[in-house]
């Protein structure tokens, strides 16, 4: 009967039957083919019946569903609407890789990597439509710039670092290196504001500061040295610190601009240089001029020490001897 259901295993025996039936030497010698060939693709094929003549039932297959809860649906990131015209007619208009300096601020130089900023664009005005990330990664590095100058100020202030050092310091931290120009201009733009606010400390209420301590530094800045004159009251408030380059002239004038307002002292207190009191004249100021004790102990000691050096040994008339050499020198350091 044409219209009964045969099973599957009568369709393969009857479909392998007539493949054994096939004359493979002849078969092969009429399509040019060898005869080992067309024997292993008819073993194929054998194998292969079982999976062929299984019935399916007809159109296309249906897919398997996921038994998986699907997750949280992805926010996209495209805006609304313009703020320009507000249209809400938005076309996505490619986008770049950027430093993500967000995660270079929170993790240093752990957080060296790129992000994908997607850029959108208005089809009505065709303005430019800054995406959430973009914004994002502005403030991060503006707040990373501002760290770099933090590190920056105590590098050259506090630690005395030169500004190649600085730079070694700041490539170290974040792994990104900052030019030396940028340093020193930040360098500037610091020693600028400290120079304003020095110059308010002289405004400043002091009733008990009665004392004008004044001296000079000599701070040596790569292989050049140079001379710093600095006035400090003694609070320890630094009223003035000024760059001496001829000290007749700018002395007096530093005295002159620290001496006023609020700042009232009655007392010079320097140490042993003679030039102190003439520069205290050329301002015009009278003040009562002290030597510090330390500085004059120095000075005694000091030239207590040159005196017993110069003085020979004179007090033997004979020659000496190594050990009453030895003694004398030892008498000579006590200063006995």
């Amino acid at each position: 009967m044409s219209n009964r259901a045969r099973p599957l295993d009568e369709k393969v025996q009857v479909v392998a039957q007539v493949l054994d039936r096939i004359n493979v030497a002849a078969a092969a010698h009429q399509v040019g083919v060898p005869e080992s060939t067309l024997r292993y693709d008819l073993q194929k094929i054998r194998a292969a019946l079982p999976a062929v003549l299984q019935n399916r039932p007809p159109g296309p297959q249906r897919v398997p569903q996921l038994t998986t809860t699907p997750g949280p649906p992805v926010r996209a990131d495209r805006p609304a609407e313009c703020p320009r015209c507000h249209s809400t007619h938005i076309w996505k208009n490619g986008g770049y890789w950027v430093l993500n300096w967000v995660l270079m601020l929170l993790a240093g130089w752990l957080g060296v990597c790129r992000v994908w900023i997607p850029r959108f664009r208005c089809a009505a005005c065709g303005y430019e439509i800054p995406s959430a990330e973009r914004q994002r990664q502005a403030a991060g590095r503006q707040a990373w710039w501002q760290q770099v100058q933090r590190l920056i100020g105590l590098s050259r202030f506090k630690l005395g670092l030169s500004a190649r050092k600085t730079q070694v310091l700041v490539t170290f931290v974040y792994a990104r290196q900052v030019s030396l120009g940028f340093i020193v201009q930040q360098t500037h733009r610091v020693g600028a504001k400290a120079a304003v606010a020095l110059a308010r400390l002289r405004d400043c209420r002091q009733a008990a500061a009665r004392f004008l301590l004044y001296d000079e530094t000599f701070p040596k800045l790569g292989r050049r040295a140079y001379r710093l004159g600095v006035a400090v009251c003694e609070h320890g408030l630094i009223r003035s610190v000024r760059c001496l380059r001829r000290k007749a002239r700018d002395i007096p004038a530093q005295l002159r601009a620290t001496v006023g307002g609020q700042f009232q002292p009655q007392y010079f207190l320097t140490d042993l240089e003679v030039t102190y009191g003439q520069a205290l004249a050329r301002a015009g100021l009278t003040l009562h001029h002290l030597r510090d004790l330390v500085h004059l102990i120095r000075q005694v000691i000091r030239l207590f020490d040159e005196a017993v050096r110069d003085v020979p040994l004179v007090h033997y008339p004979t020659p000496l001897t190594a050990g009453k050499r030895m003694k004398g020198c030892g008498q000579k350091r006590t200063g006995m």
